[in-house]
């Protein structure tokens, strides 16, 4: 059984990594041969992980300043 990408659906392969600006330890990721998408352990988490909305800033991309302002139980989440 082949793990898939799941962008493409091509041949993941496992890479290694090091990580020179942390610790310099090797790490493992997995690299698609078809589109070149990279996967590692830390890229999973940030995936599963909601971004969390601060006082100031409105959901979807940051720094896109021209959106209306969001407006949950009277307190305004808009970009400065």
């Amino acid at each position: 059984m082949s793990v898939k990408c799941p962008r493409c659906h091509g041949l993941l392969a496992v890479d290694y990594m090091n990580d020179i600006l942390t610790d310099g330890i090797w790490r493992e990721q997995s690299k698609c041969l078809n589109c070149g998408s990279v996967t590692d352990a830390v890229i999973e988490a940030n995936r599963l992980t909601p971004p969390v909305l601060t006082r100031g800033e409105t959901p979807g991309r940051r720094g896109y300043k021209d959106r209306p302002p969001l407006t949950v139980k009277g307190v305004s989440w808009t970009r400065k």
